[in-house]
């Protein structure tokens, strides 16, 4: 049974990308965020990357995670890159993770992390890994 949490939470967001039909990872992000103490929204497989940054902004959301498990397309990698941008405007987080996430991930953006594991996940969203430095990759 997850957690009841506070109205005042923090709100994570996410999902995968339009192209791709999974939602297993997704949907153990949202548990993960959820034991953290995040109200956690997913839109699960077939998410478009447009959608999350207006959900955020909509939301409030501190955190926005994309579950990348194929091979990213140019579209998809501009779009994660406005998705970044917009969610530095507003002192957001977007996180990486999945098998293809470092090759969808922008670059020059302090508020974009890859992360590998649930784990890191885990420990990024509970404050061990500051919100705004970027995790070190240890493979």
């Amino acid at each position: 049974m997850m957690p009841s949490l506070p109205q005042e939470a923090p709100v994570a967001i996410g999902g995968t990308p339009e192209e791709e039909g999974h939602c297993l990872g997704s949907a153990m992000a949202a548990a993960v965020l959820r034991e953290c103490g995040y109200q956690d929204t997913n839109f699960g497989a077939y998410t478009p990357i447009r959608l999350l940054a207006e959900m955020a902004r909509e939301q409030r959301a501190r955190l926005v995670w994309l579950s990348v498990t194929m091979p990213p397309d140019a579209r998809a990698k501009k779009e994660t890159a406005d998705l970044g941008r917009n969610l530095d405007s507003s002192g957001a987080t977007l996180v990486l993770g999945g098998q293809n996430a470092e090759d969808c991930a922008p670059r020059g953006l302090s508020n974009v992390q890859v992360l590998r594991t649930m784990a890191e996940l885990a420990a990024f969203a509970r404050g061990f890994a500051p919100l705004g430095k970027p995790v070190k990759s240890t493979a």
